[in-house]
């Protein structure tokens, strides 16, 4: 009887302890880890295999977010204008070179707010080019007149030599 008893003790300590809290084992993770047990990527990892022992490696993401994808590690939500698997290159309208720190700038083809081209990148030199200057305009920023074209494109004001003819004519 007295393990009858025993047992009956055990139960109700149970049950009693049972509205009070346990310690909880918490390990110390190393970098890149995170979990009760370490068995998780912290923010910024990702592990390229499913297989638990192996490591969590850092996200390549060119400082533009800690945020990537825990099993393919392609990058999410990029900052300062950048897009790609790796937050690597600039988004349509903006130039620069993420991956060297050189940050992603507004394309002036040839001012901010007189634009004739809606793309640019970063040329050889660290210069912006404009890659898409509208129809009268050309240079490197679209900073200049084509042939059979006038005017200033810096204040927007071109003509066509054609559009000229046709005026006078009619």
């Amino acid at each position: 009887m007295s393990t009858f008893s025993f047992i009956e003790l055990a139960v109700t300590s149970m049950a009693v302890n049972i509205t009070q809290p346990y310690p909880v084992e918490q390990c110390l993770c190393p970098n890149g880890f995170s979990g009760l047990s370490c068995q998780y990527c912290d923010r910024g990892y990702f592990r390229p295999s499913r297989d638990i022992r192996e490591p969590c490696v850092r996200c390549e993401c060119s400082n533009q977010t800690l945020d990537c994808d825990v099993v393919s590690g392609v990058c999410l939500n990029c900052t300062e204008n950048t897009e790609g698997n790796n937050c690597e290159q600039c988004i349509s309208g903006f130039y620069g070179d993420p991956t060297r720190g050189i940050p992603c700038r507004p394309c002036f083809c040839p001012l901010m707010n007189n634009s004739f081209s809606n793309s640019c990148f970063l040329d050889v030199d660290d210069e912006q080019t404009c890659d898409a200057c509208q129809l009268g305009y050309s240079g490197r920023n679209c900073e200049m007149c084509m042939d059979g074209y006038f005017g200033n494109p810096l204040v927007r004001i071109i003509f066509s030599v054609l559009t000229q003819v046709y005026n006078f004519l009619f």
